[in-house]
């Protein structure tokens, strides 16, 4: 753990390094000195002037010095506070460490090639090699996403209270059942936090990395997500990035070789979770916390145990409509993880698994679904294990939502967000709109009317939940 600790410390030391004013002292101190010389030099200015210039010359070298020991002195004063931070969770003297020959080479080996891959840019893929390197540590290794956390934790300062009984909002269903952009006019509101990629790669220490990176209010390009359906994504854009937490603290339970499988947590990991939505709502002025999050329906009896006043909404969508979308997608994804093996990493750091080249179906019970991924069939039958497992087995409370019905009348929205109590007339991008498969199911009668059931009985539910 040390050499990760190591690790760490270079990163972050580095991070603040080149967020601090130094090329603003150096270059006030090389101009200075550069025309002091040249004045020194010139045969056209009289010594009267020289003497002169060179005191006013004098004065700026002075100025510029004493800003850049500053500079210097406060980040030794940052290094040594972060390195007893770091030594204190560790339990060991990183001091001593970083000044024994291997401390040295390490620090000064990763300092330096982190330095250098900050400073140069990925050809064309949008990351760059330092976000790839960032991302690879912070979440492909859980040791540093760990120590992140418990970095993060020890700031204190956590409204464990306020956040337990606060109306938080979780949106969870099957991936393409139009959660996405239900979330998104939740956010617009104004009235939740959310995840969003500003908190990327190390999204378990979200306070802990906006003070660091200094970045979170950079303008970003809005961009075409990678799935092809007209959303658009930014660094303010909210998504599904508290899975992290529970793939590193809890991977092991539910996220299996060739599937992932409902889990039940203890108390602790629970009462840890609570701290996390502290954390991400902390400093920030929001009290509520807005989570999209599909992998959260093997968990809901959890999600509710943790929040017992949440409002929990599990969108559904036309069981023929929504296998022909999700068989799109997986055939779009496995292009892409094929042309970029990173978007395949990057998606399973984040356990989204619902499609592409690390595809992992949910099983709810039993056997993995028969069939290949490249028939609509073999989607349709995700779609019944999921749907009837969560009308089985989802909490009293959670509200079905149809997803043709909030493209169809207003007054579903109304009544969701009048339970979520935020703005009726709120709007945001993509809004709710119906789009239709181009696959056909295959003669399979008893799928078939599997599937009509299970939707008939969705729709009763919602239809009560809405009342």
């Amino acid at each position: 753990m040390i050499w990760v600790a190591t690790i760490l410390f270079c990163i972050v030391l580095v991070e603040v390094a080149l967020r601090l004013p130094f090329g603003n002292a150096l270059s006030a101190l090389t101009r200075s000195t550069q025309r002091a010389s040249r004045t020194m030099a010139s045969r056209r200015i009289s010594d009267h002037w020289k003497e002169k210039a060179i005191g006013a010359y004098a004065g700026r070298t002075f100025r510029a010095s004493g800003t850049l020991a500053v500079l210097i002195l406060g980040l030794a004063a940052v290094a040594a506070a972060f390195a007893w931070v770091l030594g204190a969770i560790l339990g060991r003297d990183l001091f001593a460490f970083l000044l024994t020959l291997p401390g040295l080479l390490l620090s000064a080996f990763v300092a330096s090639l982190y330095a250098w891959m900050r400073m140069r840019r990925a050809p064309s893929e949008g990351y760059s090699a330092t976000d790839r390197l960032l991302h690879r540590l912070a979440l492909g290794r859980p040791a540093i996403a760990e120590m992140s956390f418990d970095m993060d934790q020890a700031r204190g300062g956590l409204d464990i209270a306020g956040v337990t009984a606060a109306r938080h909002v979780f949106v969870a269903g099957l991936a393409r059942a139009g959660t996405t952009v239900l979330m998104r006019r939740f956010h617009a509101s104004g009235a939740f936090r959310s995840l969003t990629y500003r908190d990327m790669p190390f999204v378990l220490a979200p306070r802990l990395w906006a003070s660091v990176s200094g970045a979170s209010r950079k303008a970003t390009a809005v961009t075409e997500r990678a799935h092809g359906d007209s959303l658009t994504v930014s660094a303010d854009s909210p998504e599904a990035l508290d899975e992290v937490f529970w793939r590193v603290f809890e991977g092991e339970s539910y996220i299996q070789p060739d599937r992932l499988v409902p889990h039940r947590v203890g108390t602790d990991l629970v009462s840890k979770f609570r701290r996390y939505v502290a954390a991400v709502l902390g400093g920030t002025g929001a009290s509520r916390y807005l989570s999209k999050n599909n992998n959260n329906i093997l968990r809901l009896g959890t999600i509710r145990a943790a929040f017992p006043n949440a409002l929990i909404l599990i969108p559904f969508r036309n069981p023929a409509d929504h296998a022909g979308s999700l068989l799109s997608q997986h055939v779009r994804f496995e292009g892409l993880h094929r042309d970029d093996p990173f978007a395949q990493s990057y998606m399973t750091w984040l356990a989204h698994h619902e499609f592409g080249s690390d595809h992992r179906p949910f099983v709810m019970a039993g056997d993995r679904p028969a069939g290949s991924p490249l028939s609509v069939e073999y989607w349709l039958t995700i779609w019944c294990d999921v749907y009837e497992w969560l009308l089985e087995t989802a909490p009293e409370d959670a509200v079905f939502v149809s997803y043709e019905a909030l493209c169809d009348d207003p007054n579903v929205w109304n009544r969701l967000a009048n339970a979520a109590s935020v703005p009726v007339e709120t709007i945001s991008d993509g809004g709710f709109k119906r789009s239709r498969s181009t696959y056909e199911l295959a003669e399979d009668d008893v799928l078939r009317a599997r599937a009509g059931d299970i939707l008939s009985r969705l729709l009763q539910r919602s239809e009560r939940d809405g009342d």
